[in-house]
């Protein structure tokens, strides 16, 4: 896991060199929808990833406001 708090946002990245994720299947569970809605609500982006490497890759950045709180 890797967190950066620059002056402008929050960069978020958590590594599994795993099996990864299943990205054949066109479904994504609900726990991603959970995590791109609650992204959406903070106005960042979350991606999910695969490395060359094999596992899985997802990227939370987050823009930040002065005097804002991230406790949504």
């Amino acid at each position: 896991m890797r967190v950066r708090f620059l002056a402008d946002r929050l960069e978020l990245e958590v590594e599994d060199r795993g099996v990864g994720l299943d990205y054949e299947t066109k479904e994504s569970g609900h726990g991603h929808d959970r995590m791109r809605e609650r992204a959406a609500l903070l106005s960042g982006r979350i991606q999910f990833l695969r490395p060359e490497q094999g596992g899985t890759l997802v990227k939370l950045d987050v823009p930040l406001e002065p005097g804002r709180v991230l406790n949504d």
